[in-house]
């Protein structure tokens, strides 16, 4: 039974219902229903999707009402008895969510029995039979949205709104669950098996009363010239079902070699090639992923070589100007380093050509990998990474590329460090464009997305700090290198100016801890910007930021103490909810001399054992009603 289950499984998934006919037939329907009174659900789906495939009615499925009451053995075994391939598809469908139904009750039967150890409930993964059961309910979305497919005539657009509510709403559904193999697999490789019959439904226009405009749009070609190919070019339709097939079967083997079964994601994509004649950005995308497989196996070379192909043609297809491969002098042309300044072409969110996509996509794993076997120069690696900031702005190429910008900051430092010419010549140009790369990439970064923010941001105040502190010598003399070198600090000034602005306030909480030591910077220009951050997290986070600042308000430092009390003095009047935050400095305050007053207390006698808050502690005494959150000590 299991063997016959896991080959019912595999034709579906293929689309091999021919096995399917000949082996219903040899056995004669299903085996004995003394030992399998509901058939496995595989055997269902594949009988389902067979005859949906056979008869193309899929507007049959429109009066299957989920849920549907769970039938009886006898009652299910008796629907069978004139032989499951003359079962009307909604008939088979209804014992599909018989036998989905007993799953789950099973399941949830199991699932109590755990009920007193939330640990193993909560460590249960979705079954199968929920898999099922959603599966089931993909089929019959498809027939309630495509059940007027034949009142839509010859009007194409209107078929292609229906087609797109259908895809977007099984993407969304997907979405919704863990991305797992076992659980995503089976569902995708359905979409992909409904994706051929809707694409054989809109391409026959046989039926009496069906649209037809498939074959009306080739009508106007030449007899003897309608092809596959033809049908292709002449419906947008069947464009765009062939697309969403090829991308399911792609995010497939793409959970499949997450999951470690690569020699089945190799299948997918092998599948999809041969099966679904890509376009050649769509197949651009499958050779990516045929490239990370090599690449998770350890054939290093093979992968890369196999991605270079692929974005060389994507490069020549969209006319990208190739960068030279050669290794440049990592210093004496550090000078020319462009940062990157690209405008995208598309925003993260907007729509890409499939050779765009395709070309991002590839990029992305390739300029990875060459970072790690080291076989490009940064310099070079920073251009490619702004060629697909040309295209799309990403969180992750702009952190990608302020890292680049990072590596060689560093390096040239430690080259400056054992020079005694460091100083001199074109190093401070040098190091402020790979200073001022590095802050405005890091912060594009985290002005898309948080999540590089703690790997950014602390970076990003670690070496504006740093650059603030020592500063470039600007040289004396006019000429291009003080141009140069002028324009980049005041640069870096206004980059700093706009992340106080663009940043939501709630990030900076992160490095709370890091802006509040350095709040003593020499360059005032520092402290300026220090102030107005504080100041911005005392209005929206008071009760977070104050207890930062107590103990720098109590420092033994004269300059770092005085200007935490310039911060508090001009917070006083800002208003945070239904009070004002000056009303929490003051709690705040008293709260804190208070408690190190109680830590530095000592007993009156060596005999005394017992103090007593009511009489030693009077002031800590009359502080219980108050507005401010005392934090954890972890949270210090």
């Amino acid at each position: 039974q299991q063997l016959n289950a896991a080959c019912y499984a595999a034709a579906w998934r293929l689309g091999k219902w021919g096995w399917v006919q000949e082996t219903a037939d040899i056995d004669g329907g299903w085996p004995n229903s003394r030992h399998q009174p509901l058939p496995d659900f595989n055997a269902l789906n594949s009988a389902m999707l067979f005859r949906m495939s056979r008869d193309q009615r899929l507007e049959d499925l429109k009066s299957l009402q989920l849920p549907v009451p769970l039938q009886s053995p006898s009652a299910a075994s008796s629907s069978l008895n004139k032989g499951v391939l003359d079962c009307a598809a909604v008939d088979l469908a209804g014992l599909a969510l018989a036998s989905i139904g007993r799953g789950i009750a099973d399941t949830v039967s199991t699932r109590l029995s755990f009920s007193s150890n939330a640990q193993s409930s909560s460590a249960i993964s979705k079954t199968p039979s929920e898999v099922h059961a959603h599966m089931v309910g993909d089929i019959t979305i498809m027939a309630s949205r495509l059940a007027d497919i034949d009142l839509v005539g010859g009007d194409c657009q209107k078929l292609f709104t229906k087609l797109g509510e259908l895809f977007e709403q099984w993407r969304k559904r997907v979405a919704c669950l863990p991305a797992i193999y076992s659980v995503q697999e089976p569902i995708l490789m359905l979409h992909s098996r409904l994706f051929d019959m809707l694409l054989d439904h809109i391409r026959s226009g046989t039926r009496a009363g069906g649209h037809g405009h498939c074959s009306q749009q080739e009508g106007g070609n030449s007899q003897g010239q309608q092809s596959n190919a033809s049908v292709r070019a002449s419906c947008r339709c069947a464009d765009s079902i062939m697309r969403q097939k090829v991308r399911t079967n792609l995010q497939a083997a793409q959970l499949a070699r997450i999951a470690g079964f690569r020699a089945t994601a190799m299948g997918i994509l092998v599948h999809s090639e041969l099966t679904c004649s890509p376009t050649p950005a769509l197949r651009a995308l499958l050779q990516t992923e045929h490239a990370q497989i090599l690449w998770d196996e350890g054939h290093s070379a093979d992968a890369m070589s196999s991605l270079v192909h692929v974005t060389d043609n994507l490069q020549e297809q969209l006319n990208i100007p190739t960068i030279s491969s050669t290794n440049p002098d990592m210093y004496s042309t550090k000078s020319s380093l462009p940062v990157s300044n690209a405008r995208a072409k598309y925003r993260d969110g907007a729509p890409l050509s499939d050779a765009e996509n395709a070309y991002v996509r590839a990029m992305f794993p390739l300029l990875d990998w060459q970072v790690t076997t080291n076989s490009l120069s940064l310099p070079s690696l920073i251009k490619r990474y702004d060629q697909i900031l040309a295209i799309q702005e990403s969180d992750k190429a702009y952190y990608a590329t302020g890292r680049l910008h990072d590596i060689l900051f560093s390096a040239i430092g430690r080259v400056g460090s054992r020079s005694s010419k460091s100083r001199q010549g074109g190093w401070d140009k040098q190091i402020v464009i790979l200073q001022s790369g590095l802050i405005r990439n890091y912060l594009r970064s985290i002005l898309h997305s948080s999540r590089y923010l703690f790997q950014a941001l602390p970076r990003l105040l670690t070496v504006w700090f740093d650059f603030s502190t020592s500063g470039p010598s600007i040289p004396d003399k006019p000429g291009s290198d003080k141009d140069v070198i002028g324009h980049l600090v005041k640069q870096i000034d206004t980059v700093i100016t706009n992340m106080t602005n663009r940043l939501p306030m709630y990030n900076f909480l992160v490095v709370l801890s890091q802006l509040v030591s350095r709040i003593c910077h020499d360059n005032p220009n520092v402290f300026k910007h220090l102030q107005t951050i504080i100041l911005k997290l005392l209005e929206f986070y008071p009760q977070q930021t104050l207890w930062q600042l107590m103990g720098v308000q109590r420092s033994t430092f004269a300059v770092r103490a005085q200007r935490c009390q310039t911060i508090l003095d001009m917070a006083r009047s800002i208003a945070s909810g239904p009070q004002k935050v000056g009303v929490l400095i003051e709690q705040a305050s008293k709260l804190t001399d208070s408690l190190l007053a109680l830590c530095n207390s000592l007993p009156p006698s060596r005999t005394t054992t017992t103090m007593h808050m009511s009489r030693d502690f009077q002031q800590l005494a009359r502080s219980g009603d108050l507005d401010i959150i005392i934090p954890l000590q972890q949270s210090l």
